[in-house]
């Protein structure tokens, strides 16, 4: 059976899920011995758990969305409170958390003590510390990703609108191509990699194949408008086939960002 700080999933409603931890660790801070509730660092744990709230409870805004700052130090200090926790809590729960510090880093915290200083406490502090640095550079690094992608999807729509107003003759091989860019969207969505970060980049994973498949189709399409090597000119029937084929290709590109999101997870 989990823990119950091992539950958190940062992936989804991050604000509820970060009230969620502050609930649970405030539940641990009940249970500590009066003698213990005085140390330095369980005050310095409800004062962490007093300002992930603030961070939690404040106004949504686009600049805190593209920035991160808010999540990010909602988190920070709900990770900060679980390493002063380990201070002053019993050994044995102590060592427990050592094992799940973040929820980004479940699976792998658990190597970072050694045996030698499972009954250390300060050892198991700087543990959970240089845990809680990591996760945080997988935050900054799943966010990064996220919004280099919404740019990247931003131009590509912008591409698609002008061509669009532009070429009218190709505004069908256009939307063809988009389709078939949409349709390789399907593998993302339905198996998509979910990174343990309170970033999700599996919508704009699944849209940037969308304008990608466009622009693809359509340059295709102009690349073959002459005949090229063996292959037909990209006339008629045979130019929704290349845009197809085209739209389609657009995977090559794209999937360079699916294996990025796959190593962020690893």
């Amino acid at each position: 059976m989990q823990p119950p700080w091992q539950k958190a999933n940062p992936t989804s409603a991050w604000r509820t899920e970060v009230r969620s931890a502050v609930q649970r660790l405030r539940n641990e801070l009940n249970l500590l011995t009066q003698e213990q509730r005085g140390q330095p660092a369980a005050g310095l744990a409800e004062q962490a758990l007093t300002a992930a709230l603030d961070a939690a409870n404040a106004p949504r805004t686009l600049a805190g969305w593209w920035s991160g700052d808010q999540v990010e130090r909602a988190w920070r200090a709900v990770k900060e409170a679980r390493a002063d926790l380990v201070l002053v809590q019993p050994d044995v729960v102590a060592q427990g958390r050592i094992a799940s510090v973040t929820p980004t880093l479940r699976t792998r915290a658990s190597t970072v003590s050694t045996p030698a200083a499972a009954s250390n406490p300060i050892q198991q502090h700087q543990d959970v510390i240089a845990a809680n640095a990591a996760s945080d550079q997988e935050f900054t690094a799943a966010r990064q990703l996220r919004n280099a992608l919404w740019i990247l999807t931003g131009i590509l729509v912008v591409f698609v609108a002008i061509a669009l107003i532009l070429d009218v003759d190709h505004r069908s091989i256009i939307l063809v191509g988009g389709l078939a860019g949409a349709f390789t969207g399907i593998l993302p969505m339905a198996s998509a990699t979910k990174l343990l970060t309170p970033y999700s980049v599996t919508l704009v994973q699944v849209l940037i194949k969308i304008p990608a498949g466009a622009v693809a189709a359509l340059l295709g399409v102009y690349f073959l408008a002459g005949s090229v090597g063996a292959l037909a000119p990209a006339t008629g029937a045979t130019a929704y086939f290349y845009a197809v084929l085209f739209g389609l290709s657009q995977q090559a590109l794209t999937g360079l960002a699916d294996n990025q999101v796959k190593k962020l997870a690893d």
